[in-house]
């Protein structure tokens, strides 16, 4: 404590700075989602953690200590790089894949009109649909009568849609997840469509009621549980949709185990997918099985859903 006071003001700052970071990252991963404060942390927008660090290379800045804002920006950057799970390196191909799949949840079915022109965009063989509405429907029934998109399969389970050119058969369903098949060139290639339940609403009530997150955190680990415990060893099989899940939560690392995140191996950025025109938090996701290989990631540009659309190349 003598040594901690003798120290200079701005040598103290800097400390107390890089222990209040390093204790964001230590209470995320070890309490993480089994203590419901620590949960509402991980959910929340990981931009706000870095905001002393920001004011504190201010005032660095403003008296002229650079060497101080820089050591203050740079922990603060990096592990906000590693909280919202920026790709460190960008590995993309322009070759032509075997598979283009486009996941985007409509948001009420609001995005239904704008999707046949998200779909002449980007031209996917496999759209996962999620929040899709009857509202919705109508607008997909009218996409699919045109002359360019007749002969798609299509597939359906509550707000869950999978739409595909390629032939394709419906496998079944588990909790929040709509399961179906595709043929890629010969080999049959499982698509999972997921839709996760949210931690918690954007509503104060929900915050501070602990039984409630509780119960959630339960209940999205149930969902976890089953797709994983179903997924095929032996066949080649992608994961996506809005899985209300971002980078730095158990759920993540759990499903990443097991699996290869298709951002983080083909992005750039930080591949924020919601909220609308400024979006936060990355937790619309496309996962494949290691016999797939990504080859693109991105996001297409639209502002007509509260999430963005994720689309993805894939080789088999």
């Amino acid at each position: 404590m003598r040594l901690f006071q003798k120290l200079r003001s701005h040598n103290r700052l800097l400390i107390i700075n890089l222990v209040f970071l390093l204790i964001i990252v230590l209470i995320e991963r070890f309490p993480g989602e089994r203590w419901w404060p620590t949960l509402v942390l991980i959910y929340s927008p990981q931009q706000i953690l870095v905001i002393p660090s920001v004011l504190l290379a201010a005032y660095f800045i403003r008296f002229k200590k650079w060497s101080a804002a820089i050591i203050t920006i740079l922990p603060a950057g990096l592990i906000l790089m590693m909280l919202l799970g920026a790709p460190i390196q960008k590995n993309t191909s322009d070759n032509p894949s075997d598979l283009r799949i486009l996941t985007w949840n409509l948001y009420r079915g609001q995005a239904g009109p704008s999707l046949p022109e998200m779909v002449t965009h980007v031209w996917p063989d496999v759209i996962c649909i999620q929040e899709g509405t009857p509202w919705s429907r109508k607008h997909l029934e009218k996409m699919l009568d045109k002359p360019q998109f007749r002969g798609w399969y299509s597939t359906e389970c509550g707000e869950l849609i999978i739409l595909s050119r390629l032939p394709m058969k419906r496998l079944g369903t588990t909790h929040s997840a709509l399961w179906a098949s595709v043929d890629v060139n010969g080999e049959e290639v499982v698509i999972i469509n997921a839709h996760f339940t949210a931690p918690f609403d954007a509503r104060i009530s929900d915050l501070v009621n602990p039984a409630k997150l509780n119960g959630a955190v339960r209940l999205r680990n149930k969902q976890t549980s089953q797709i994983l415990d179903q997924l095929p060893t032996d066949k080649p099989a992608v994961l996506c949709g809005d899985l209300n899940t971002p980078p730095n939560s158990a759920i993540y690392r759990i499903l990443k185990s097991e699996m290869i995140d298709a951002f983080m191996e083909t992005g750039s950025g930080f591949g924020l997918s919601y909220y609308r025109k400024l979006p936060l938090v990355r937790i619309d996701h496309i996962m494949v099985t290691p016999n797939i290989t990504p080859v693109r990631c991105w996001m297409p540009k639209t502002a007509v859903s509260n999430h963005k659309p994720v689309c993805a190349d894939l080789d088999i």
